[in-house]
């Protein structure tokens, strides 16, 4: 529990830093330029803890338990598949360096299906949703909501004082459900 919540910060930090990086861009020689250091230290930390073996390397087997314990259900051939993009010795392992890039990587991945469930909401494309716009969604989903529902809804993620959602705000509501 306590790595899945480090991770869970790490992903809310890093959003806006992984973002401008488009799929195949991150690599062994970059991700430490692309991470803070506190990030680095942090993702690190678990490979560390998922390295059951202290040799620098994870396998198949140790991956899994990685990605199990931060709540994800993988199949080996996804398990392969996150490997094998970034084991560029085509050992079947990763080191920790590799290890960064899959995790920023996947973040990245994460950030562009995020983005595009915003845009979604935001019909007006102004990088904010607003009740108007909640609701026009909602009752496509067909949910029938009060104004007053919708308004709550908006109060609940909004800054005070404010009658919509920004694209920050909606990040951290997507990770933390």
């Amino acid at each position: 529990l306590h790595t899945h919540q480090h991770l869970s910060y790490l992903s809310e930090t890093m959003e806006k830093d992984v973002k401008q990086y488009p799929p195949g861009s991150i690599n062994t020689k970059n991700v430490k330029t692309i991470l803070l250091k506190e990030q680095i230290e942090e993702f690190m930390q678990a490979f560390k803890l998922f390295d059951k073996n202290s040799d620098g390397i994870i396998n198949i087997t140790e991956l899994e338990t990685v990605l199990r314990s931060l709540g994800q259900t993988p199949s080996k051939e996804e398990l392969a598949a996150m490997i094998k993009a970034v084991d560029i010795e085509g050992k079947g392992e990763i080191n920790g360096d590799q290890f960064l890039v899959m995790m920023a990587t996947k973040m990245s991945e994460t950030t562009d299906e995020t983005k595009e469930c915003f845009n979604v909401f935001d019909k007006n494309k102004d990088g904010r949703i607003d009740a108007t716009e909640l609701q026009t969604v909602m009752e496509s989903l067909g949910e029938k909501l009060t104004s007053d529902e919708i308004r709550a809804m908006i109060r609940a993620l909004a800054l005070p004082g404010e009658d919509f959602v920004t694209y920050d705000k909606f990040i951290r509501m997507a990770q933390k459900s």
